[in-house]
C-alpha cells in the first residue's frame, strides 16, 4: 500500500524503517507497550501533554484521579492544553451528573495531580455524561474538544477558573473592592474631583466590612491587598472569606509554594513557609508579614507537647484477652490506601491463615463500591493485587480526623464487636505543614484508634510511628535502644515528628490502662525490589533533586533508607507474636547510607553529580522552579529555625544517633526476615521507575 490518495504528507507514515526491519512499517501515531507478547494501546502520541518540560500521559492523570477521588472513578476524562493568561495550560473536562459536588471535587482533583505531577489543572470542566465529542467507535476527541472549549460552545455544568473569576460577591468585603473598582474606573473622567471621593468610599466600605472579618486592623493595608491579590492569583478564585485558611480554601503544599514565592517577590522580603502556614488565611499571612517586617519573626509560642498527651480517661480496657495474637484473624487497617497500607495488606496475605481472615479497611471514599476500587487500585499500582483478594478485603467509609471515623452507630457497633485487631497505619506524611494542622489526622486518629481498641472485647494494638521520635538535638550522637522511651520533646525539626511523639505517648497511657500494644519505628521508608517508589519524601527528592540540578552540598547526612516491603513483612510477623506487647520495634536499616554513598551510586548510574557549597546549593534550590526540583517544596526546612519552627540543618552538620534494634532481631530470629542493604543494583531499579515516571 502507498498511502492515501493525494496526501503526500500522510504518504510519508506508510514508510517508515524501523532497526533490524527490511520492510517498511506506517507510523499510527499510537502510544502503547509490549507486555508478555501481547500489544497494549495507550493513547495518542498528539494527546500527549508537555507541563514543565516533562512529558504527561493523560492515562496516568487518569489513573492517578480515578486512585484518589473515588467519587469520579466512573467518569470519562479528557485533558489538552490550551493558552493561559501567560503560558500553556492544562485543562481537564470531565463528565458527570448535575447533582455533582463540583467545587468540592475540583480540590480533590487538582491535589491529587499536584501531589504527583507538581500542577494544577488551569481549569477543571465539568459536562453532562456523553457529550465529550466522541469518534464512531466511541474514542474520546480531544482536538475537537480543545476547539469547542476555546470557542466557549461546551456545555458546561461547572468550570473551576470561570466560576471563580466570573462569581459574584460573596462577601462584604468583596463587594467594597468591587465599588472601589467601579468608583476608580468613572474617576478617569474628572480625576482631581472624583478620586478623591472614591478614596473615601473605599475607606467608609472597608471600614464597614469589619465585623465580617474579626477586627482585622487597617482593612487598607496595602500588605493586606497584595496578600489577598496572590491568594486569589494562585487558588484562581475571586472572593472568599479571609478569615478562611489557604488549606481550607483548596490550597496544598506546592501551591503554598506558589504563594510565598508570589508574595516574596511583590514585597521584596524573605518568609518561611511552615510559620506562614500557621495561620494560612488572609488575615493571618498578613499579620505575619507585619511582624517579619518588624524584627518579630518566629516569635510564635512553640506547641507544649506534653499538654497534648491528654487521653480521655473513659478510654480504657476492662475486658479480658481470651485468644493469643496468632490466633486472631479479623483486623482493622488504617492507611491502607497508601505506599505502606498496600504491603502491609499483602503481607498480612502471605504470613496470616485465610482461613476467617477479614480485613477491615477504613478508606475514606462515597461508597463501599469506590472505596473497593481505592483499594483495588492501590495495590494494582504496587504490583501487588492477586486474585481472590476481594474476598477477604472489607472497605469501611470514614475518616481519621472525625469522630469515631465519622461512621453510624450500627457501624461502629459492629466495629466493636467485630474487629480483634488493630493496625493503625494512617497518617498525613507532609514535612511543612504546622502542627495544628496534622493535629487532627494524625493525633485525633490515634485517639480514635485507641477509643476502637478499648471498647467491648479486647483488640490488640499496633502502631506505626517513627524513629523521627526521637529528632530532636537532646538525642544527637545517642546511642537509643527500642527500650529507651522518647521523653524529650522540644526541638523537633518537623511537626510530623511531633504529632508522632505526642501519639506514643497516648499509646503508652492506654497501655498502662490494659491495652496490650506494640509500636513500629520504621527508617525512611523507600521503595520495594521492584523499584517503585513515590517522591513524596525527604529521600526520594534529594534524590531526584541531585540529578536534576546536577549538585549536591558538601554535607554529613545519614539516610536510614529502609525498603517498605521489609517494613510491612517484619511488623506483619512481629505483630502476631504474643511478646511483642508493651515493647517498640525499631524496623529500621542497620546500615544507614551516607549521602557521600548514595552520590556514588546514582553517579554508577550514569549520572552527573558534583559538591558545591552548602550556601550555593540552597540558592540554587531558592531560585528553582518546583517542576524542575524536587527539594523546592522542602526549601523553607533549610533556613535558620526558631523555638516554634525548628530546622533540619542539625542533621547536616551534628552527629545522627545510633538506632538499636535488639527487640527486633530477637522476634525475627529464624523468620528469614531481614533488612536488604541498599546498593547499587536497588537504586539503579529506583532511578529507573524515577525516570518511566518522568521525575528525571
Amino acid at each position: 500500500m502507498d498511502g492515501y490518495w493525494g496526501d503526500p504528507k500522510e504518504n510519508k507514515n506508510f514508510h517508515v524503517r524501523l532497526e533490524g526491519y527490511d520492510c517498511d512499517f506506517y507510523k499510527t501515531g499510537d502510544l502503547g507497550f509490549l507486555y508478555e507478547g501481547q500489544l497494549y494501546i495507550t493513547g495518542r502520541i498528539r494527546e500527549m501533554l508537555i507541563v514543565n518540560g516533562h512529558n504527561v500521559y493523560p492515562s496516568d492523570l487518569q489513573a492517578t484521579i480515578n486512585q484518589h477521588v473515588p467519587a469520579l472513578a466512573s467518569a470519562s476524562y479528557g485533558f489538552f492544553s490550551c493558552t493561559g493568561e501567560t503560558k500553556e495550560q492544562i485543562v481537564a473536562v470531565v463528565e458527570a451528573k448535575p447533582e455533582e459536588h463540583f467545587a468540592q471535587r475540583v480540590q480533590e482533583i487538582n491535589k491529587a495531580v499536584s501531589d504527583r505531577f507538581s500542577f494544577s489543572f488551569y481549569d477543571v470542566v465539568f459536562v453532562p455524561p456523553g457529550t465529550i465529542p466522541r469518534t464512531d467507535n466511541r474514542k474520546l476527541q480531544m482536538l475537537k474538544t480543545r476547539a469547542l472549549y476555546m470557542d466557549a460552545q461546551l456545555n458546561v455544568l461547572y468550570s473551576s477558573h470561570d466560576y471563580y473569576m466570573r462569581k459574584k460577591s460573596s462577601s462584604i468585603l468583596g463587594k467594597s473592592m468591587d465599588i472601589a473598582d467601579e468608583i476608580i474606573d468613572k474617576s478617569t473622567e474628572c480625576v482631581d474631583g472624583l478620586i478623591d471621593k472614591s478614596v473615601k468610599c473605599v475607606d467608609s466600605l472597608i471600614d464597614k466590612s469589619a465585623e465580617c472579618v474579626d477586627g482585622l486592623a487597617d482593612k487598607a493595608d496595602e500588605i493586606f491587598i497584595q496578600v489577598r491579590s496572590a491568594f486569589q492569583k494562585v487558588l484562581k478564585i475571586d472572593q472568599f472569606n479571609p478569615n478562611e485558611s489557604f488549606l481550607a480554601l483548596g490550597g496544598d503544599s506546592l501551591m503554598g509554594f506558589e504563594l510565598i514565592n508570589s508574595i516574596e517577590q511583590k514585597l521584596h522580603i524573605k518568609l518561611d513557609l511552615r510559620e506562614l502556614l500557621r495561620d494560612s488565611s488572609v488575615v493571618g499571612v498578613t499579620k505575619y508579614i507585619h511582624s517579619v517586617l518588624s524584627g518579630r519573626t518566629g516569635s510564635k509560642k512553640a506547641v507544649n507537647l506534653p499538654e497534648e498527651c491528654r487521653l480521655d480517661d473513659s478510654i480504657r480496657c476492662t475486658a479480658e484477652y481470651t485468644k493469643s495474637a496468632d490466633e486472631c484473624r479479623r483486623i482493622f487497617l488504617t492507611g491502607g490506601t497508601g505506599f505502606l497500607g498496600a504491603q502491609l495488606i499483602h503481607s498480612m496475605f502471605r504470613y496470616y491463615p485465610h482461613d476467617g481472615l477479614e480485613i477491615y479497611c477504613l478508606v475514606r471514599a462515597d461508597s463501599v463500591e469506590a472505596a473497593a476500587r481505592r483499594l483495588e487500585d492501590n495495590l494494582k499500582h504496587y504490583h501487588l493485587w492477586r486474585d481472590g483478594m476481594d474476598r477477604y478485603l472489607h472497605p469501611v467509609i470514614g475518616s481519621l480526623s472525625e469522630p469515631k471515623f465519622g461512621l453510624d452507630e450500627k457501624t461502629w457497633n459492629a466495629m466493636v464487636e467485630r474487629v480483634e485487631v488493630i493496625c493503625h497505619s494512617g497518617a498525613i506524611l507532609n514535612f511543612i505543614f504546622p502542627y495544628e494542622y496534622l493535629k487532627t489526622t494524625i493525633v485525633g486518629g490515634t485517639v480514635e484508634t485507641l477509643r476502637l481498641a478499648c471498647s467491648g472485647q479486647a483488640k490488640y494494638y499496633h502502631y506505626v510511628s517513627s524513629y523521627s521520635v526521637f529528632d530532636t538535638p537532646a538525642n544527637r550522637g545517642r546511642y537509643l535502644s527500642e527500650n529507651t522511651p522518647p521523653k524529650s520533646w522540644k526541638g523537633f525539626s518537623l511537626a510530623y515528628s511531633q504529632t508522632k511523639w505526642v501519639s506514643e505517648q497516648l499509646i503508652r497511657t492506654a497501655g498502662e490502662r490494659g491495652l496490650k500494644a506494640a509500636i513500629y519505628r520504621p527508617g525512611d521508608i523507600t521503595g520495594a525490589a521492584n523499584g517503585i517508589y513515590e517522591v513524596n519524601d525527604m529521600v526520594s527528592r534529594m534524590m531526584v533533586s541531585m540529578i536534576q540540578m546536577q549538585g549536591v552540598p558538601f554535607a554529613h547526612y545519614n539516610f536510614h533508607m529502609t525498603p517498605v516491603d521489609y517494613v510491612a513483612k517484619a511488623l506483619i510477623v512481629i505483630s502476631r507474636k504474643d511478646e511483642c506487647f508493651g515493647h517498640a520495634f525499631h524496623l529500621i536499616n542497620p546500615k544507614p547510607q551516607s549521602l557521600r554513598s548514595l552520590v556514588g551510586f546514582i553517579r554508577g548510574c550514569g549520572y552527573r553529580v558534583r559538591y558545591i557549597p552548602f550556601a550555593a546549593w540552597k540558592n540554587r534550590i531558592k531560585k528553582s522552579d518546583a517542576g524542575k526540583n524536587a527539594m523546592v517544596l522542602l526549601e523553607c526546612l533549610f533556613e535558620s529555625g526558631s523555638e516554634s519552627n525548628p530546622n533540619v540543618l542539625w542533621h547536616f552538620i551534628g552527629k545522627d544517633p545510633v538506632y538499636g534494634t535488639s527487640n527486633t532481631d530477637l522476634l525475627l530470629g529464624h523468620t528469614g526476615i531481614t533488612c536488604p542493604e541498599v546498593d547499587q543494583k536497588m537504586i539503579a531499579a529506583y532511578l529507573r521507575y524515577f525516570k518511566s515516571k518522568n521525575y528525571i
